[in-house]
């Protein structure tokens, strides 16, 4: 087979080996996360590679929703990018 060929399969069977969230992280791209209803979210944090914590609280009254980015910015990603995003989406 040609290279080239190689290359694509390889890439495609990676990348759809992969959950969201380690595509997000490993290779950039953005992953949405909807919040359960009448929810804040109070912070996020990645564990280990593949593994996204977040933390959500009752939502108080005369809160709005809010759409909050967890943002990463990576100074080593060469081939792929690697800076990837989370949206999480609030609402009532």
């Amino acid at each position: 087979m040609k290279p080239v060929l190689v290359f694509f399969l390889l890439t495609t069977f990676l990348l759809a080996s992969c959950t969201a969230q380690q595509r997000a992280r490993s290779y950039g791209g953005t992953l949405d996360i909807n919040l359960p209803p009448s929810t804040k979210l109070v912070t996020a944090t990645w564990k280990d590679t593949a593994d996204l914590w977040y933390l959500h609280r009752p939502m108080r009254a005369g809160e709005v929703p809010e759409i909050s980015i967890f943002q990463q910015e990576s100074g080593g990603a060469i081939l792929f990018g690697g800076e990837g995003k989370v949206v999480f989406h609030e609402s009532k």
